[in-house]
């Protein structure tokens, strides 16, 4: 995933620059694009936001552009041949076209009825009515560009009609359309990014660290959905909690798809722990359709909401016990206890910190105030020879 950094115009005026339009980064990252790709057919979607003719006046003959459509669009026929007695210099364009608002409303339109593979809100094989045509899209200032529109309307009238372009005027509209169709799949990406890697949620006071993030949050997400497509194979279906059917895997899938084989690398089940999993499985886990390991005994039989719900089965199991005068109460004294335990047998600190996942080695040298003996060894000798 290519990652183009766009200041916003306060900052440039902030840092004293010239301020560049998101138009403007996107023809140099288009054209950067070609460079490294000059053998390759590239396409780029994007929204009403691209639709400029400098944007499209700066493609080579290698490249598309395809995007939205302004109904009020100034488009021209293709200008008369010259001949002999032809005065002035050449014409860049002809007669003009009818407005595509105006085609809306003509009864002489002639549409077309094809069958969109996807639509908005997820919909499959959506009818659609199209007609299409070919045209120059002109703007004083910059060269005329030759282009397919299509013009697309909801038979069911639930959506409002819509124009696209295409700076490939051999692309059927069928094809138009869905191409366009994929770029609302970047919104997707665009929410998972967020909502399971933290991008535009980070806060960052260095030019450095706000340059390097988004860029290196969206490689990580590239990095773990091309990982999870070869462990995700064929005829794998999803994991779905029995109040949630899904049919296609998430990005939510993918991080745990590769989070178990990192685990399984880098710590491996100790055969005491899988004994006693295996045990729960065969004798006192629930019947239940949710695919979750450990379920709620009491109905509905699912999977804990979060882990607050062990922390809560750890204290009263505890209290039941009348185990009492800890600073740490439910499922965190555990990791005390065995933290203390690893220490007393002589493990070293980094060994412990690996075991707890600690991404610091202080994190783990708090528990060293908790071996007395040790301590009691590294004492020196008081007043009077009392140590």
């Amino acid at each position: 995933m290519l990652t183009i950094l766009c200041p916003s115009e306060r900052h440039d005026q902030k840092k004293g620059r010239k301020h560049k339009l998101l138009t403007d980064w996107a023809r140099q990252g288009v054209l950067q694009l070609c460079r490294w790709l000059p053998g390759r057919e590239i396409i780029f979607v994007g929204d009403s936001s691209f639709a400029v003719h400098t944007l499209a006046a700066a493609l080579p003959d290698t490249a598309t552009l395809i995007t939205r459509l302004r109904l009020d669009a100034s488009l021209f026929a293709p200008p008369d041949q010259r001949h002999e007695h032809t005065l002035g210099r050449p014409a860049q364009k002809g007669r003009p076209l009818p407005k595509l608002k105006t085609l809306l409303k003509d009864a002489k339109t002639e549409w077309q009825r094809i069958v969109a593979s996807s639509w908005y809100g997820k919909q499959t094989d959506k009818t659609l009515d199209v007609t299409s045509g070919t045209g120059l899209w002109y703007r004083r200032g910059t060269p005329p560009r030759p282009i397919r529109w299509v013009l697309v309307r909801d038979p069911s009238g639930r959506r409002e009609p819509q124009a696209f372009m295409s700076t490939n005027v051999n692309l059927e509209p069928a094809q138009i359309i869905a191409y366009f169709v994929r770029r609302w799949q970047i919104e997707v990406t665009f929410a998972e990014t967020r909502a399971h890697l933290g991008v535009e949620t980070q806060r960052q006071w260095n030019d450095k660290a706000i340059m390097r993030t988004t860029p290196s949050l969206l490689a990580l997400y590239s990095l773990v959905t091309l990982w999870a497509c070869d462990l995700l194979g064929h005829g794998v279906l999803p994991y779905a909690a029995a109040w949630y059917k899904k049919t296609e895997f998430t990005f939510s899938d993918a991080i745990g798809a590769v989070r178990m084989i990192l685990w399984e690398a880098t710590m491996p089940l100790r055969h005491d722990v899988g004994t006693a999993i295996v045990a729960y499985i065969r004798h006192g886990r629930p019947a239940s359709a949710c695919r979750r390991v450990f379920l709620r005994t009491l109905a509905p039989h699912v999977g804990f909401a979060s882990g607050c719900a062990i922390t809560m089965i750890a204290k009263q199991a505890l209290e039941r016990a009348g185990i009492d005068g800890y600073a740490h109460h439910g499922a965190h004294l555990f990791r005390h206890s065995l933290a203390t335990d690893l220490l007393r047998s002589g493990a070293s600190f980094a060994e412990i910190a690996q075991l707890l996942r600690h991404r610091s080695i202080d994190s783990t040298r708090i528990y060293a105030k908790l071996h007395i003996e040790k301590l009691r060894e590294l004492s020196l000798p008081g007043p009077g020879g009392v140590q």
